[in-house]
Formats: C-alpha cells, structure tokens, sequence
C-alpha cells in the first residue's frame, strides 16, 4: 500500500469513527424517525468528504511531484471544485425528508482555511521516506504534538462549517435544526478532539 492510499485509509477510518460517535452522542436526542434520516445524512457526508480528502491530496500530490510550493491560486481551484462535491452531496439527499443550503459567504472562509491545513498536512507526510506503514510516515515528519495541533485545527474548522450547514436544514419531519446544530457542534468537536488524541497515541506508541 503506497503513501496515498495510506493516508486515505486512515483519513477514512477517523471520519466514520467521528461520525459514529457523533450519532452515538446525540442519538438520544433524536426521535424513532429522525435518527435513521440523519444517520443517512452524515453517511452521505462522510462519503462528500472523503471525496473533499482526495481531492486535496490529489493537489498535494502534483505540488510535491512537482516540487512547488502552495499558492493561492491552487486552494481557489480546490474550493471552486469542492462546490461540485458540495452539489454532488444535495443530489445524494434527494431522497431523504430534509434540504440544506450552503451559506458560502460564511463556509469558504473556513473551508480555505482548512483547505490550506489539509494540504499542508498531506504534502509532510509525502516528504516521509517510509510509504509502508502510516505510523513511520508520521513519526518521520511530525513531533507528536504537531501532529495533534494541527489536525485538532482541522476538526474545529471542519466543526465549525458543519454547523452553518448543520444549521439551514430544513425538513417536512420535525428537526430543530438551530438545537441539532448546537448539539452537533458541540458533539463533534469534543469527539473529534478525543479521537486525535487516540489516534495521535496509537501512531507515536505513547
């Protein structure tokens, strides 16, 4: 298994941890019927971003192959691409009872922002000489503490633009959206800094 898919591999095991313990945590708030339609919307979240992921690395790829460095211009063609995902995750709900809108004046700010983080994270562990295990490609070019600051970065601006979305659902079943956006936020953010610190433990063995 080569570095790209290495570091897919892990970048999709910590999102389906992060969201079945996002629907672990705020489960109970939910009803019989709501539960089911928002699992089905974060799974369909998890698969938008894992495609998000890809595409970042992807661009990370080409930059290290290329020995450039990042520019602006390069994170304007993430973000331009990244509203086809978005679209591609409104035609994924089309069938589900609920809508959301994305707020671009207020998400590409924070989506730059991690984009950027992102890139810069997968364009380190591209510098790493070992390609066979994910544990050794992090170790060779991250302290233990860099490594968790700047994935916990990543979480928070995840958190945060998950909640604008989170925020403009609308639906014929009864959701709050503005509670569940609260609870979510709150949910997510404690989990997924939780799950950088387990995972950062499992990499550096301590």
């Amino acid at each position: 298994m080569g570095k790209k898919e290495q570091i897919m591999k892990h970048a999709e095991e910590f999102l389906n941890s992060l969201s079945r313990q996002c629907i672990s945590h705020c489960g109970k708030r939910f009803s019989a019927v709501e539960l089911p339609v928002f699992k089905k919307f974060l799974n369909y979240r998890v698969k938008r971003e894992l495609e998000f992921y890809r595409l970042c690395l992807e661009h990370a790829v080409l930059l290290h192959e290329a020995g450039t460095k990042l520019t602006a211009q390069d994170i304007d063609e993430i973000l331009e691409e990244s509203i086809s995902i978005d679209k591609k995750l409104l035609r994924d709900i089309r069938f589900l009872p609920l809508r959301i809108e994305y707020d671009y004046n207020r998400i590409l700010p924070l989506r730059r922002k991690r984009t950027e983080l992102q890139l810069k994270l997968f364009y380190r562990l591209l510098e790493a000489n070992s390609s066979e295990d994910f544990s050794q490609m992090v170790k060779e070019v991250f302290t233990k503490q860099q490594y968790l600051d700047i994935n916990n970065d990543i979480v928070e601006l995840y958190t945060e633009e998950a909640f604008i979305i989170n925020s403009s659902i609308k639906s014929i079943i009864k959701i709050d959206s503005e509670v569940l956006a609260h609870n979510m936020f709150c949910s997510m953010l404690d989990v997924g800094f939780k799950l950088n610190r387990e995972f950062s433990k499992r990499l550096f063995n301590n």
